[in-house]
């Protein structure tokens, strides 16, 4: 007999209601995504109890579950050898809730419809805000309650996602596929534009390269060829355009004055140069301790040290990373810190993009596979000149898509498969 839990959830379908309304005000509107996890993770507790008897767990549920556990547990045993900084370790143990979610979607699954449609409100909403921050108020760059690096970054993100999505969607006709491709790119791009931010013009090519392999008519040689136009697209675009040109002319004036200024600790310093800064001063600590790392206390009394005694630029104490995950682990996890980190973003990212290209299984697995990619190849490039784990906002939002997509992909594999779905 099924429980009043059972009966609720697949009548009402209250998960997908719940993802619909994170993912609409994602990059919107505070604390969505953040709620909508906590209540899928809630949601995802009471599938354990009522499933508790005739839970299976298959080999694949088990990898994505471990590899949640991954980074989470890094951080806790840093922290048990150097010293606990709890904001730091709240923000990897919200893995922990995805894995929770993670659970139910995979029973119940995700509505590609209401997440397409979730994904238009959200880039349409975006883009009326930046429309309002450049356009009325004139300020220089568009933001919500995130930044403007992770406001412009994740719209290209959920952009590609919503292309994925049309092309994996055989009832939609070539044309329908076209204007409603064209309409979701573009309101992406124009908030990517209007938060000036660099960092992710950088990496779209490569995003782009990555959503190719959903394509079935798309070869290598093709892939190549579209990399490369998309790369003089973005040479011309420097020529052509005097935002872009700007915003480029002023990474490398930053870049030379900090390269060529002697005193580097009483400069003022740009947004690239204080990356530069940042950066310089994460590897000085690495070298150091290359193995372990400076723990996060021992970073933070080391930095506020030399800022005294102008060591370093105190442009940094207003930050809490190093604008570059890669570095901010190696400063303060050492080599053993890397080592997990880049197991995790391989094997999470394998885990999605061997079904993303494989033509064999169905468009709905595919699609949540591709969002997977996409997401991991995403949050990995966007890092390496930000931060994933420096914010609140970053890691929720990575673990709200890739729970997402993992519950969404694992439930429609176990139906292809004809798995066993557990409770049902």
């Amino acid at each position: 007999m099924k429980s009043f839990f059972q009966i609720y959830m697949e009548k009402y379908h209250i998960h997908n209601w719940l993802i619909f309304l994170g993912l609409s005000g994602f990059i919107n509107i505070k604390y969505f995504s953040m709620t909508t996890l906590l209540i899928l993770s809630i949601l995802g507790i009471f599938v354990l109890i009522s499933f508790r008897k005739d839970l299976v767990l298959h080999r694949e549920d088990k990898v994505f579950i471990i590899l949640m556990f991954l980074l989470p547990t890094a951080f806790f045993l840093n922290m048990l050898f150097f010293g606990f900084v709890p904001h730091h370790l709240d923000r990897p143990f919200r893995m922990f809730l995805g894995v929770f979610a993670f659970l139910l979607l995979e029973i119940y699954g995700v509505s590609k419809r209401l997440i397409f449609i979730a994904l238009i409100v959200c880039l349409v909403y975006a883009s009326c805000l930046s429309y309002y921050k450049i356009v009325i108020l004139n300020e220089p760059r568009a933001h919500s309650f995130i930044n403007p690096i992770p406001f412009g970054n994740f719209a290209l993100l959920l952009g590609l996602i919503g292309l994925s999505y049309i092309y994996l969607n055989n009832k939609l006709s070539k044309w329908n596929k076209i204007a409603l491709g064209f309409i979701i790119f573009s309101l992406s791009l124009w908030v990517s534009i209007a938060s000036g931010t660099r960092g992710g013009w950088v990496v779209l090519p490569i995003l782009i390269f990555i959503l190719t392999f959903i394509f079935n008519f798309i070869k290598n040689i093709h892939r190549i060829i579209i990399v490369l136009l998309l790369c003089v697209i973005f040479i011309m675009s420097y020529f052509t355009s005097d935002f872009i040109k700007n915003k480029i002319n002023i990474a490398i004036e930053e870049m030379n004055l900090y390269l060529n200024t002697e005193q580097k600790a009483d400069m003022f310093l740009g947004s690239f140069g204080t990356r530069l800064e940042m950066w310089r001063y994460g590897l000085k600590l690495f070298v150091e301790s290359p193995v372990f790392g400076q723990g996060f206390v021992g970073f933070d009394k080391r930095l506020k040290k030399d800022v005294e005694n102008k060591k370093v630029n105190k442009v940094l104490l207003q930050h809490g990373h190093l604008h570059n995950d890669i570095i901010n682990i190696m400063a303060k996890q050492g080599l053993v810190g890397l080592a997990v980190y880049l197991v995790f973003y391989m094997m999470l990212f394998q885990y999605f993009f061997k079904r993303m290209k494989n033509r064999k299984l169905t468009e709905d697995v595919r699609f949540f596979a591709t969002v997977g990619g996409l997401t991991v190849a995403g949050m990995f490039l966007f890092s390496l000149s930000d931060s994933m784990f420096g914010t609140a906002a970053g890691i929720t939002n990575y673990v709200f898509l890739i729970t997402l997509a993992a519950g969404g992909m694992r439930y429609y594999e176990k139906l292809l498969k004809k798995e066993v779905i557990y409770g049902q």
